[in-house]
């Protein structure tokens, strides 16, 4: 058993010390904390905390040993345990709601987003139907018209996504400046986000714009 004690908590005992070994820097706390000095010690005097590695098939029964031993000892404190799995979901609880509740607003962002764009496009192909029918009418191919339709609608995602961009570089360098280690933000992660949207984009208003594609010149030509 080892005992940890940190820098300027004034738990050193007086020495001297021997340093039998050097580990790598590892997380003990969140991301948030940077890594701080750690000595272990292996005095067992005012050890309260007793870390044991358990076979996942065995777990019930390990546990059941376990609180026989403790009442063996003759302990009159209760005996109080934890996962490790749920000491670092404790430590990232604020991280993992904060995640949640931006999918739920990007989720509905989204959702607003193709509603609209669905009711643009069948408005747009509407309005458009003489236009069309013109077009086919002088040689235009049907993938020329699904062309057509199709830019005219990702010209807008794509300045959106343009102005975005700034906002977005901005507001998450700050979220990420809170974390004491955190990932560097890339261009190719604003080139990813902008395709995806021109995708979704694209996918909310195909329906009409193979419709108005597969229309007739004639019935174009007579719709009122």
């Amino acid at each position: 058993m080892a005992r940890r004690f940190r820098e300027g908590t004034g738990a050193y005992r007086r020495g001297p010390y021997e340093v039998v070994g050097v580990v790598p820097d590892f997380f003990l706390d969140a991301v948030h904390e940077e890594i701080r000095p750690v000595a272990y010690s292996t005095h067992t005097l005012g050890n309260e905390v007793l870390s044991v590695k358990l076979k996942g098939a065995d777990i019930p029964e390990t546990l059941a040993a376990i609180d026989r031993v403790w009442e063996t000892a003759g302990e009159s404190r209760p005996l109080t345990r934890s996962f490790l799995d749920q000491r670092v979901q404790e430590l990232y609880l604020d991280i993992t709601r904060q995640s949640q509740f931006f999918a739920a607003l990007s989720g509905i962002a989204i959702v607003i987003a193709m509603l609209g764009l669905f009711a643009l496009s069948a408005f747009t192909a509407e309005q458009r139907t003489k236009e069309i029918g013109i077009r086919k009418s002088m040689g235009a191919h049907r993938a020329d018209i699904i062309k057509l339709l199709l830019w005219q609608f990702a010209k807008p995602v794509l300045w959106a996504n343009l102005i975005a961009w700034p906002a977005a570089y901005f507001i998450m360098q700050r979220w990420l400046e809170g974390f004491a280690f955190h990932v560097n933000l890339a261009p190719w992660m604003f080139l990813a986000a902008s395709g995806l949207a021109l995708i979704i984009a694209m996918a909310t208003v195909i329906g009409h714009a193979l419709l108005v594609a597969r229309a007739k010149p004639i019935t174009a030509l007579r719709y009122e």
